[in-house]
């Protein structure tokens, strides 16, 4: 019997196929192994993979800068006041190591 015919990258990405139990024994389409990949290269920091799965997310419609927002932060303070709210912050937990109470 001879294998059917893919007619396209698309139509390959869109079949089934059986993962070995390395992957979480579970069945998954071949896009989802590709993308599976694809995601743990650029974890471990391969920069193209990283572009690669960028490019994958903005074609989705994933492209996160539509919500972005802004990040607000206190003004920053001098040495001194930093260690003066340092120690004032950690002083309970000096005084009364692992929640002692006298």
């Amino acid at each position: 019997m001879k294998p059917k015919t893919i007619e396209s990258a698309e139509a390959f990405l869109a079949e089934m196929f059986s993962m070995p139990v390395t992957i979480e024994g579970r069945e998954m389409t071949a896009r989802e192994a590709y993308i599976r990949g694809i995601h743990a290269r650029a974890l471990a920091g391969d920069a193209d993979s990283l572009v690669q799965l960028d490019q994958l997310r903005r074609s989705c419609g994933a492209d996160e800068t539509v919500r972005a927002g802004y990040l607000v932060v206190p003004a920053a303070l001098s040495l001194e006041e930093w260690s003066r709210l340092a120690a004032e912050q950690q002083r309970p937990f000096r005084e009364h190591p692992n929640g002692s109470e006298g």
